[in-house]
């Protein structure tokens, strides 16, 4: 089970072990990623972060768009 706290709002994901592993290699590799950018650009840590979030966010309310459509 992986849960986190968003705002005031306690989330769990049931997920069997493949998934979670899976999802914590991807945490892993945005972590990496951002380490990478923060290197090169000469960027803090919450700033890089605060992009990856801010264009994740978007990206999925853009696919949940287009999901809906589909429907």
């Amino acid at each position: 089970m992986l849960s986190t706290k968003i705002g005031n709002e306690q989330i769990q994901l049931k997920l069997d072990g493949e998934i979670k592993d899976i999802i914590m290699d991807l945490c892993n590799l945005i972590i990496l990623f951002c380490d990478e950018i923060e290197y090169r650009a000469g960027l803090q840590s919450e700033k890089t972060y605060q992009v990856i979030k801010a264009v994740c966010d978007s990206h999925f309310k853009g696919t949940e768009k287009i999901r809906e459509r589909s429907e």
